[in-house]
């Protein structure tokens, strides 16, 4: 037989044979390294591991042949909806907006400005709900901070730079920029982003070395706990009341959704008001 065949035994004199080749001599005894107590130990884990993953297998097949056996399939937990109905007051005193005051519905964003969905929401979604609803005086947006330092550390100090251009009439253009550059957002590239969004230069240093907007954004956080957002990006769709800084929120999208589920909403609120 000229093809190779390997044939392996677990023996005292562990052997593997090649067609065709001589047995390969074994090195003496004193040669060979010692089993130690250590190895045995890890032997044993390792078998008392596979047993262990054996027992989980067989009860996972047990019991999809009980499902089987009953006629149907495990249920699965049924998705969230897009949409939620809520009842929620929402202060926007001091929150950057855009759109007309006198709007009888406001959209109010929780968000965070190193949020990659965030960034995909003011990037795709905004510019279309500006045409047909914040251009056009129907709905006012709010822009509310939520930066979750724990996983995005830049995010805090990003919300301080929106709101210090804020004092130069600018939110808006840095709120795009600091979107439009997610990985660059440490102290360095703040400072140029300020110039991008044509700022004072020293006004702006002055502001990002206080800490004068820390409070309102630690405000938002606190805001956003209560009412239930707590990721990134938060939606709530609110009625107005003429001459007071709080809504009503009573639609919720938990995510950057496409515009359509943002329309349904809109449309559903405005809907209310007439």
């Amino acid at each position: 037989m000229k093809g190779i065949v390997a044939a392996c035994s677990l023996s005292l004199a562990s052997v593997c044979l090649v067609a065709g080749q001589q047995p390969q001599t074994l090195k003496p005894a004193a040669q060979q390294p010692a089993v130690t107590n250590q190895d045995i130990e890890a032997l044993k884990r390792q078998i008392q591991a596979l047993i262990a993953g054996q027992i989980a297998v067989q009860k996972q097949l047990d019991d999809i042949k009980l499902m089987l056996k009953a006629g149907g399939a495990a249920a699965e937990p049924a998705p969230a909806p897009a949409v939620a109905i809520v009842d929620s007051l929402i202060d926007t005193a001091g929150s950057a907006s855009r759109g007309a005051t006198e709007a009888k519905v406001a959209i109010v964003e929780f968000s965070d400005y190193e949020c990659p969905f965030c960034a995909r929401h003011a990037q795709q979604t905004v510019p279309d709900l500006a045409r047909e609803y914040v251009d056009t005086g129907k709905v006012r947006y709010i822009f509310k901070n939520l930066p979750l330092e724990s996983i995005h550390p830049n995010a805090f100090k990003a919300a301080v730079a929106a709101e210090c251009a804020g004092e130069q009439g600018q939110y808006w253009p840095m709120h795009d920029v600091l979107f439009a550059n997610q990985r660059a957002l440490d102290a360095a590239s703040l400072v140029k982003h300020g110039q991008a969004a044509a700022l004072d230069a020293p006004r702006f240093q002055q502001c990002l070395d206080s800490s004068r907007h820390d409070a309102r954004i630690r405000q938002d956080l606190t805001e956003g706990g209560r009412i239930g957002a707590n990721s990134t990006p938060t939606f709530f769709i609110a009625v107005t009341t003429p001459g007071d800084t709080k809504v009503r929120a009573i639609r919720l999208i938990r995510g950057a959704y496409p515009y359509a589920t943002f329309k349904a909403a809109i449309d559903a609120v405005l809907a209310t008001t007439k």
